[in-house]
């Protein structure tokens, strides 16, 4: 089973009303939440898009929605050897499993 965590919107009706640009880009993820209890939780995945707003990850372990997030995107640096990780705290906006 692969789920889709959505951190911003990405159907149809919305493209009109995106205030940022979606670049389409694959990529290795990694992200960390509290589950019940406070039990740290983790989950990998890849990018679908990206802007500066959110991030499209399709992942098999998908966090709740309205869960916090802390993300790891690894970005392809030019070289073609190295990764630079950006770290950011998102909040997961839909969840959609296939």
């Amino acid at each position: 089973m692969r789920g889709e965590t959505q951190i911003t919107q990405t159907s149809e009706q919305s493209a009109e009303r995106r205030r940022t640009i979606r670049y389409r880009m694959r990529t290795p993820v990694i992200f960390r939440w509290k589950g019940p209890d406070n039990v740290h939780l983790q989950g990998e995945g890849a990018t679908q898009d990206m802007s500066v707003a959110g991030v499209f990850v399709l992942t098999a372990t998908c966090p709740p929605p309205n869960a916090v997030v802390q993300m790891e995107v690894l970005l392809p640096v030019s070289d073609g050897t190295s990764k630079v990780r950006m770290k950011s705290e998102m909040t997961v906006l839909r969840v959609e499993h296939d």
